[in-house]
């Protein structure tokens, strides 16, 4: 019997791709986790796309992150999210700045808003995290359940 399940990324390969940083966004030398190098919050972009499709899990799909910096008074923060298009897909592209500009995308953060951009559409939803109240050391999931929701 075969497993539809890809195995784990080995502990030795990085968590995110580097092709497909952008340019406000670094990548620890391990490659598992990424920070911001603006420090005077005047550039609020920045994406980083996982390395490999997320394990299936009962529920759905789940990643989870740890904040281990923060940068005070900020009215954005963090934005977690989706795409169904893999890196590999994303790779002969420049990398995005924006969620705005990844295909068939759901993040949700900023300041309180939800965004959708799938099939060409780009929908926009209040929300109620808050992202910019997060501390060091918090602890953030996305779950995609197998409903889509």
């Amino acid at each position: 019997r075969r497993s539809t399940q890809r195995p784990a990324p080995k502990a030795t390969e990085p968590a995110f791709c580097v092709q497909l940083l952008s340019k406000n966004m670094q990548l620890s030398k391990d490659g598992n986790s990424v920070r911001h190098k603006d420090e005077t919050g005047r550039e609020l972009y920045g994406i980083a796309v996982g390395m490999s499709p997320l394990i299936p899990f009962p529920a759905g799909r789940y990643f989870e992150v740890r904040v281990d910096r923060v940068r005070e008074g900020m009215p954005d923060g963090l934005a977690l999210g989706f795409t169904l298009v893999p890196p590999n897909e994303l790779a002969g592209e420049d990398p995005h700045e924006v969620s705005d500009t990844l295909p068939e995308s759901w993040t949700a953060g900023y300041d309180g808003f939800y965004r959708s951009v799938n099939m060409g559409e780009n929908e926009q939803v209040r929300v109620g995290w808050k992202p910019s109240s997060l501390e060091v050391n918090d602890r953030v999931g996305a779950l995609l359940s197998r409903a889509g929701q």
